[in-house]
C-alpha cells in the first residue's frame, strides 16, 4: 500500500535527519566556545554567544522538516505505480530522465554554494596575507607598552604632568636591558586615529573651497620615536626642546604632502588653533612615513606629533592619560615590577594598567580580520565537503544504477578506461556547470565584501580561477571510487542480469 511505502520512506529519511541533527549539535557545543575564544576582544556582545535551547531547537527543527520533505516528495510525486515506472526501475534499465534531473540539480546548487562560499574565503586568505605583509612603519620587537592616569591633584598643567613624565622616563631609563622609553597619548595600531584636529598652515590660508584637513594629533614624550623604532627624517624632538620653551613638532610625510605637495615640509610651520589669535606656530624639525594608526588593514595615517608641553602653556592640557613605551631587551615580568616600584617612588597614587607587548599589539590589529577569515573558512570547508560528498554520493548511485549497462558496455568492447572516463566525466560536468552558476553568484556577491578586504579585488581572477580548479579537482576525485569500481563489473553477470 502506497501509506506503508510513505511511511517506511519517510522513517528512514527521519532516522537520517536525526543522526545528522544530533551530529551537528555535538560540533556546535564543542567547537561554539573555541571560536568565541578566537574572537577580538573588541568583538560586541561575544560574551552572548552560546548554544541555547532556542537554538538547539531549531537546529532538529531544521533536521526534522528536511527529513520529512526529503522523505516524503518522492511518495508524493507518484500517483500510481504503473508500466511506466515499473520501467523506469526495472533491470537492466537506468534511472528515468526526471530522477536524474533532480539528482543533478541538488548536486549543482551543492557545488555552485561552494563555490561562492570558497571564493569568499579565498579572498581573505590573500587579504590576510596582504596585511601580513604590510609594515606598521614601526619596529615592535622588544617594545613593552603600559598605561597609566595621573591624578587631576597635583598635574592641573601640561608642565606638571611633563615633569613626571620626564622624571619617570629617566628612572626606567636606568633600568637594565632598557635602550629607550616615552609616552604618548594614543597608541599607533590601536587608538591614533579615534579623534581628529583640524591644522592650519600658518600664512598659508586654505582656499574657500578647500576643506582644512583634521588629522591625528597626539601628544608624544621625547624618547616616543625611538622607543617604536620609528624612523624619523630630520630629527625628533628632546627634552632640550622643552627646556628651551621651543614649539617643536613631527609631521607624517601622508600629511605633508597634502598640506605642502612636492616640497620639504622640515622648517614650515603648523598648528591646531589657526582660528586663535596668537596661537603658536610649531616648527617642523622631523617627519615620519608609513605609520599605521588604527591598524594594518587603514592607510597611512596623517598626524602631526606635538611636545608635551604647549608654548604657551595655556592651549594644552596635560598628558594624563597616557601610554609608555619602553624598548628593552630584558624580559618583560621582572621589568614590570621595577618599572611599579619607580613609579611608587614618584608618586604612589598612580599605577600601572594593562602591560602588553607591542608585538602582541601588531597581531590584534589583525584579529578582526582573522576572527572574519576563520567563520568563512569553516563554512567553506563545511560547503566544500557537503560539494564532495554529494557528487560522490550521486555518481556512485548513478553507477550502481547503471551496472548492467557498464557490463554490458565491457561485454560489448568498451575498455576500462573508456568506462572509468565516462563515469568521472559524468561527476565533471555536474561540476562544471555548478562552477559555472557559482562564479556568476560569487562575482555579485563578493562585492558585497569590498569593505573586508583589503589590497584585493573582489572579483580577483586569480582567486576565481583557483577556486573554480579546486572544484573541478574535488569532483574528479570524488569520482575516482565509482569510477574503478564500474570498470571492475563483470560482463557475464551484467548478460546473465539481460
Amino acid at each position: 500500500a502506497r501509506g506503508r511505502i510513505a511511511l517506511h520512506a519517510l522513517t528512514e529519511s527521519l532516522l537520517v535527519a536525526a543522526a545528522a541533527a544530533g551530529g551537528a549539535v555535538a560540533i556546535a557545543a564543542a567547537g561554539l566556545p573555541v571560536l568565541v575564544r578566537l574572537a577580538p576582544p573588541d568583538m560586541p556582545r561575544m560574551d552572548g554567544v552560546t548554544l541555547t535551547t532556542t537554538g538547539v531547537l531549531m537546529a532538529v527543527g531544521l533536521a526534522l522538516a528536511s527529513g520529512v520533505a526529503f522523505g516524503l516528495i518522492p511518495v508524493v510525486r507518484r500517483t500510481g505505480v504503473g508500466a511506466a515506472e515499473l520501467r523506469e526501475g526495472g533491470r537492466g534499465s537506468t534511472a528515468s530522465r526526471r530522477q536524474r534531473s533532480t539528482r543533478a540539480a541538488l548536486v549543482v546548487t551543492q557545488v555552485a554554494l561552494a563555490l561562492v562560499l570558497l571564493t569568499g574565503a579565498g579572498l581573505m586568505v590573500r587579504s590576510f596575507a596582504h596585511l601580513r605583509g604590510v609594515q606598521p612603519g614601526l619596529d615592535p620587537s622588544g617594545v613593552f607598552t603600559f598605561k597609566l592616569a595621573l591624578p587631576t591633584d597635583g598635574y592641573r598643567t601640561a608642565a606638571e604632568a611633563a615633569a613626571f613624565h620626564r622624571q619617570l622616563q629617566e628612572r626606567i631609563g636606568a633600568l637594565p636591558g632598557v635602550t629607550s622609553v616615552g609616552a604618548t597619548q594614543t597608541l599607533p595600531l590601536r587608538d591614533m586615529t579615534a579623534g581628529c584636529t583640524v591644522v592650519f598652515r600658518p600664512g598659508e590660508p586654505y582656499a574657500s573651497d578647500q576643506e582644512p584637513p583634521c588629522v591625528a594629533t597626539p601628544k608624544v614624550t621625547p624618547g616616543f620615536f625611538e622607543a617604536l623604532g620609528i624612523a624619523v627624517r630630520g630629527r625628533a624632538p628632546a627634552w632640550s626642546d622643552v627646556d628651551a620653551g621651543q614649539p617643536v613638532a613631527v609631521v607624517s610625510a601622508e600629511l605633508a604632502e597634502r598640506l605642502w605637495p612636492g616640497q620639504d615640509p622640515i622648517g614650515k610651520g603648523i598648528n591646531s588653533n589657526g582660528s586663535q589669535a596668537g596661537a603658536p606656530v610649531y616648527r617642523i624639525v622631523g617627519v615620519v612615513s608609513g605609520v599605521r594608526g588604527g591598524g594594518l588593514d587603514q592607510p597611512a595615517t596623517e598626524a602631526v606629533f606635538y611636545p608635551p608641553v604647549g608654548v604657551p602653556d595655556v592651549y594644552w592640557g596635560p598628558m594624563r592619560s597616557v601610554t609608555y613605551v619602553v624598548k628593552t631587551s630584558a624580559a618583560t615580568l621582572p621589568l614590570t615590577s621595577a618599572i611599579r616600584q619607580a613609579i611608587a617612588e614618584i608618586d604612589e597614587r598612580v599605577a600601572l594598567a594593562s602591560p602588553a607587548a607591542m608585538d602582541a599589539i601588531v597581531r590584534g590589529s589583525l584579529a578582526r580580520v582573522s576572527f572574519i577569515l576563520t567563520l568563512l573558512g569553516v563554512a567553506a570547508a563545511v560547503a566544500f565537503l557537503l560539494s564532495a560528498v554529494g557528487l560522490y554520493g550521486v555518481v556512485s548511485y548513478v553507477v550502481s544504477r547503471r551496472r548492467n549497462e557498464i557490463g554490458v558496455r565491457i561485454a560489448l568492447g568498451a575498455r576500462v578506461p573508456q568506462v572509468a572516463g565516462m563515469v568521472m566525466m559524468q561527476s565533471v560536468r555536474l561540476a562544471l556547470l555548478g562552477a559555472a552558476i557559482g562564479l556568476g553568484g560569487a562575482f555579485a556577491g563578493t562585492r558585497l565584501m569590498r569593505a573586508l578586504l583589503f589590497e584585493v579585488s573582489p572579483t580577483d581572477p586569480v582567486i576565481f580561477t583557483a577556486v573554480a580548479a579546486a572544484i573541478l579537482l574535488i569532483a574528479a576525485l570524488a569520482s575516482v571510487g565509482p569510477a574503478r569500481r564500474a570498470a571492475r563489473i563483470p560482463p557475464a553477470e551484467a548478460l546473465r542480469a539481460e
